[in-house]
This record gives structure tokens, sequence and C-alpha cells, in this order.
């Protein structure tokens, strides 16, 4: 599951993580939109992150 913390970071800076998500550096954009689909707003139940899920749409990594 996703640490406290992180869900706590996320929560505070989703707009900051949108930004990056949307406009930033390709390295690092792929990291702040999987923390933005981790962890929704509000009390929403965040789900597992790098817990060997794989894709969810059954396709591979490109």
């Amino acid at each position: 599951m996703v640490r406290q913390e992180t869900i706590e970071f996320v929560r505070e800076n989703r707009s900051l993580l949108r930004e990056v998500a949307e406009n930033g550096d390709p390295a690092i954009s792929p990291l702040a939109a999987a923390f933005l689909a981790a962890v929704p707003p509000g009390d929403e139940k965040a789900s597992s992150l790098g817990q060997g899920e794989g894709n969810r749409d059954g396709g591979t990594a490109r």
C-alpha cells in the first residue's frame, strides 16, 4: 500500500504534480502521473503503488 506520508504529500501537492505530469521533463512526468493515479483526491482509498500489478490495460510498457 502507499504509505501515509506519500498520500499526504500527493494530496497537498496535487496541482504541482499535475503540472509536472502534463508539462514536465519526460524523465519525471510518468512518476508524477503515477502518484496522481495511485492517490485519489479526498478520502478515497489509495491504491497499491509498485506492487507488481503491471499495466492495467494488459499491454506492455513502452
